[in-house]
C-alpha cells in the first residue's frame, strides 16, 4: 500500500488516433485504474462481490509534529497522530479532543472489569482534610464510575507521629474518609491524598 506505477496519459485516444485501436486504449486506460484503486481497495479484474472495500490498513489518519499542524478545512471527525507528545486527537471545526497516548495507562485487575466491553478506565484524584469535628471526609466523584473504585490514600504525616486513614463508607458516586493515630484515636483536620481508579460504562451510547 506504497502506491503503484501506471501507464496514464489523459491525451490518449488522440484525435488523429485510428478507431480501431480505440478499444485497445480503453481497455489499458481501465487496467491502469483498477491497478491504481486495487492498492487499498479490493479491486478484482471480474469485479463480483465486495469490490471496492478498504484493505485493512489502508486507512491513513493525519499525522504531524503537534496538533498546530492541521490547519486544513473539512477534519470533522477526523483523527491525527501528533508526534510530540505521541498522542491521538479527535478533530472538529472546534475542538482537538485527546484520545490516548504513548504514555496511556493501562492494567489489568483480578475480576476482570477493567478490561470488560463497553467499559473505559476512569479515575479520580485529589486531597481532602478531614473535617476539625469528626475526623471524616466526603469525597464526591467528578462523573459516577459503573461499580465501586478501587481506592488508594495516603495521609499526610503528622510532626511527631503517624497518622492513618481509611474508607468508613465508599459507593460509586462517593466515599467517606476517616483519619486517626496509630492507636486508633480519631485525628480531625489531616489531609489525606486519594485515588480512586475503576470503569465507566459506554453501553448504551
Amino acid at each position: 500500500m506504497d502506491g503503484v506505477t501506471i501507464a496514464w496519459d489523459e491525451a490518449k485516444p488522440a484525435n488523429t488516433d485510428q478507431i480501431g485501436q480505440g478499444d485497445d486504449q480503453m481497455r489499458s486506460d481501465k487496467t491502469a485504474l483498477r491497478t491504481a484503486l486495487n492498492d487499498e481497495h479490493n479491486f478484482p479484474s471480474t469485479g463480483g462481490a465486495n469490490t471496492g472495500y478498504h484493505r485493512l490498513g489502508s486507512a491513513r489518519i493525519f499525522y504531524g509534529a503537534n496538533i498546530s499542524t492541521v490547519s486544513s478545512t473539512g477534519t470533522e471527525g477526523r483523527l491525527m497522530f501528533a508526534a510530540s507528545p505521541g498522542a491521538l486527537f479527535y478533530l472538529s471545526a472546534t475542538t482537538r479532543q485527546f484520545v490516548g497516548s504513548v504514555a496511556g495507562l493501562s492494567g489489568n485487575d483480578d475480576d476482570g472489569w477493567l478490561n470488560a466491553a463497553y467499559h473505559a478506565p476512569k479515575f479520580q484524584c485529589g486531597d481532602v482534610t478531614t473535617s476539625t469535628s469528626d475526623a471524616t471526609a466526603i469525597v464526591t466523584y467528578d462523573s459516577s464510575f459503573s461499580g465501586l473504585p478501587y481506592t488508594l490514600l495516603t495521609p499526610q504525616i503528622g510532626t511527631s507521629f503517624f497518622y492513618v486513614a481509611k474508607v468508613l463508607y465508599a459507593s460509586k458516586t462517593s466515599m467517606t474518609i476517616q483519619t486517626a493515630d496509630m492507636a486508633g484515636t480519631a485525628q480531625t483536620g489531616v489531609k489525606v491524598n486519594y485515588m480512586s481508579i475503576g470503569t465507566r460504562s459506554y453501553q448504551n451510547l
